[in-house]
């Protein structure tokens, strides 16, 4: 018998995609019956992607302490950049945690990628002392 699927021990066959946990169950990603592959085809139908549009995640990261927040003007200068990297259409996403921030950026190259976070006060300020700046490649569809 082809495709996929288990064996009578509830273990992956040689040609299945499943991958039994404890008990036997197939691992669905905690996403019920339609599984991920299912879940992300139907989440990617009709999705554009447009080739002149270039994506790079910003990842700001080693701030002095996990608890340490920016001062009321630092964080104000700070909104205020990400508030115009927004209008501009630069800034798709903005977010931060306890011990780093991110930024989904729009730019024509890495260059201008690393210019809009070395321009923002959180890192000119210091209070985030590294960051990286990665291309995001979209994915296959």
């Amino acid at each position: 018998m082809g495709g996929c699927g288990k064996d009578d021990k509830g273990k992956e066959s040689k040609e299945g995609r499943e991958r039994p946990l404890a008990g036997g169950k197939p691992d669905d990603g905690g996403l019920g019956p339609l599984g991920l592959a299912d879940t992300i085809a139907g989440l990617t139908a009709g999705f554009q992607v447009d080739p002149a549009r270039r994506i790079f995640l910003a990842v700001l990261s080693d701030k002095p302490s996990a608890d340490l927040e920016p001062d009321k003007e630092l964080r104000r200068r700070h909104l205020e950049h990400l508030a115009a990297l927004t209008k501009s259409g630069k800034l798709d996403a903005a977010g931060g945690g306890r011990t780093r921030g991110i930024q989904v950026l729009v730019a024509e190259n890495k260059q201008e990628a690393e210019e809009l976070v070395r321009t923002d006060p959180l890192i000119q300020e210091g209070y985030y002392k590294k960051y990286t700046v990665d291309e995001v490649t979209p994915p296959d569809l």
